[in-house]
């Protein structure tokens, strides 16, 4: 049954009415001009959970303790009701003393019968307060997703614009874009679970897991999750660090090796902040750079900006040793 069937039955005071519109799964009243019920269905009393013998013959507004004391509902009845046929899908919410927070479509029509002058209201409810917290988290989770895609196509925009042209051939540039957008791309995927944070050590084996095996060491250090905000400033410094291994350190040459380790350098919450030393041991000694390179423009842009953190670069007895400090903040 519809509501236009409803009304016409209601209308024309069929002596199956009552038992008919008990039915109905959505609570409905019906009101007469002075807003007392006059009828109320068996989904109204199981939904507010009040009884019938306080609901029948009672105002609106004076039902459950004054919980349809409402404002909006005041102004529907008052104002809009009577110079309209219907109202449709009029939204009210509330908080109700037995229920808690809900929200309502309120659905009014007058029903004038036509043996006499005077005026009924059918109300109808539609309960739609579940599928209101889910456009809400729908909402939430598309502004979300707008925003990681628009910092997304940024780092993309920097990738490109940072990655060195000069003297360099395009196969060249190709091959450094690409490496870099894989080291995004992989965080990326990690992050697609939607945990808020992850763990470091898999972090840095995921990003790390298309190099040299047996040349990378993750000899670890303590457990610790890595706000999503900081996992991909995070996965693109270290794979920067790996390219400029393989291309000037100790992952270029037979038997050089890498040794990644971290410590946590304090115990308050409020205040951690993660030291990742990344150690080279080369066996043919290296010599620092004439001239700070693009791979390492970035990673200190991204240390100071990005994480917020610092980084040095010293090459100690012939190899590289990078100490990234930053604070471990929480995910926004």
């Amino acid at each position: 049954m519809n509501l236009e069937d409803l009304y016409r039955l209601l209308r024309s005071s069929h002596v199956q009415a009552q038992g008919i519109v008990d039915t109905i799964d959505e609570p409905l009243l019906v009101l007469d001009e002075r807003g007392v019920v006059l009828e109320a269905n068996r989904a109204f009393f199981a939904t507010f959970l009040v009884e019938r013998d306080d609901t029948i013959g009672t105002p609106l507004s004076n039902l459950g303790n004054g919980q349809w004391n409402i404002p909006e509902l005041k102004r529907l009845m008052a104002d809009i009701v009577p110079k309209s046929a219907a109202v449709i899908d009029y939204e009210v919410t509330h908080e109700f003393p037995v229920i808690g927070r809900r929200t309502f479509l309120l659905t009014a029509r007058r029903l004038i019968k036509p043996d006499n002058n005077s005026t009924h209201l059918l109300l109808v409810f539609s309960d739609v307060t579940a599928s209101k917290a889910k456009e809400r988290e729908n909402s939430l989770l598309f502004s979300e997703l707008r925003h990681r895609l628009i910092n997304l196509l940024g780092v993309v925009q920097a990738i490109a614009n940072q990655t060195e042209t000069k003297g360099v051939t395009a196969e060249d540039y190709k091959s450094a874009f690409l490496a870099r957008f894989q080291a995004l791309a992989k965080a990326q995927a990690l992050m697609a679970g939607g945990s808020g944070s992850i763990d470091l050590a898999t972090l840095l084996s995921h990003i790390l897991s298309s190099w040299k095996a047996g040349q990378l060491m993750l000899s670890g250090g303590p457990a610790v999750t890595v706000p999503d905000k900081q996992v991909v400033p995070l996965a693109m410094i270290v794979s920067e660090l790996a390219t400029n291994a393989l291309k000037y350190g100790a992952l270029g040459q037979d038997g050089g090796t890498v040794e990644l380790s971290w410590q946590i350098t304090s115990a308050a919450p409020e205040q951690r902040s993660l030291h990742l030393v990344w150690q080279e041991a080369c066996t043919t000694p290296v010599s620092p750079p004439d001239r700070a390179g693009t791979g390492t423009l970035i990673i200190e842009e991204i240390t100071k900006f990005s994480l917020q953190g610092k980084v040095e670069l010293n090459f100690d007895n012939g190899a590289l040793r990078a100490d990234l400090v930053f604070p471990l903040t929480e995910s926004r």
